[in-house]
């Protein structure tokens, strides 16, 4: 038998779809490691899981109870709160990206925190987010700031491609590297 598992076999495990399972591996609730870019989770952690929680598969919610849900008023204060730090974010990839003799380190830095921050984002509470947003009307405009920070973010790499190229060897490949990082964590996301 194998002693460790890939992100798949937990979920079947589970009898969860592999996207939560992957969330109780990203929050550390199933404990875990990578091997060539992939989540790996031992046998034992496992199992020592499934009995510290006594885990059900079949009951509402993964620990046997049902989570109560914020009230409207809080989803629309959460789906605002996210959209306007998406917006901010997006704004200032935006007039970074314009400026016309731009910190190459700056660049670099908000461009890593915009990758970083849709990363998270994408793969932490996107969808509850989008599903709070339904609910109180602000679906549009969180697709359109989504689509917004995209844009920002690829515009922002755009400018910061431009400077790379006036930019001495030592410095781009500093950048290039920090660049790399953030876009590994985040490459499964699609930010």
């Amino acid at each position: 038998m194998n002693d460790f598992l890939k992100l798949d076999d937990v979920a079947k495990r589970l009898n969860l779809s592999e996207k939560t399972a992957r969330r109780y591996v990203r929050s550390g609730t199933i404990p875990s490691f990578m091997v060539g870019g992939q989540y790996r989770v031992s046998e034992a952690d496992l199992e020592q899981f499934i009995q510290s929680r006594k885990f059900d598969p079949k009951a509402e919610a993964p620990f046997g109870q049902a989570e109560a849900g914020p009230e409207p008023s809080e989803r629309r204060f959460h789906a605002g709160a996210w959209i306007a730090l998406l917006e901010q974010t997006a704004r200032t990839c935006e007039r970074l990206s314009s400026a016309s003799d731009p910190d190459i380190d700056t660049l670099a830095d908000v461009e890593v925190l915009c990758m970083e921050l849709r990363g998270a984002y994408s793969v932490t509470v996107r969808e509850l987010v989008q599903e709070w947003a339904s609910e109180v009307g602000l679906s549009s405009r969180l697709e359109l700031v989504d689509e917004r920070l995209r844009n920002a973010r690829r515009a922002i790499s755009g400018k910061l491609q431009e400077e790379l190229k006036k930019a001495d060897a030592e410095k781009v490949a500093h950048i290039e590297e920090r660049r790399k990082s953030a876009v590994d964590l985040y490459r499964e996301t699609g930010t």
